[in-house]
């Protein structure tokens, strides 16, 4: 699976219901190479391919842990603790991910 499809398969998990009200920008950096942005706001969530400066958090995973998470055989938060998966920004709002998107 490309890093594009994993990114189009965690949009297809939206929870537009949990989103209301929001206004939040993801940054994926996958492989250190590949760059995504998630803006979610008021129920919707726009793909971006490449950076965005107004990113409230950037995560920075291996294409291969995303996959994992994705697929539930790695826990964001075991990934966090053995460096698999990297936070910049508010960590609070990396959190909401889990609430936003059904991983």
């Amino acid at each position: 699976m490309s890093a594009n499809e994993m990114i189009e398969h965690l949009k297809s998990k939206f929870n537009a219901e949990a989103a209301q009200g929001k206004d939040l920008v993801f940054q994926f950096m996958i492989d250190d190479y590949q760059n995504y942005t998630l803006h979610v706001k008021d129920g919707t969530c726009d793909i971006n391919e490449g950076v965005d400066d107004r990113a409230d958090v950037t995560l920075t995973v291996a294409k291969e842990d995303f996959k994992a998470m994705l697929n539930k055989e790695l826990n964001a938060m075991t990934a966090l603790m053995s460096g698999k998966l990297k936070i910049q920004g508010n960590p609070l709002l990396a959190m909401q991910l889990s609430q936003l998107f059904s991983f």
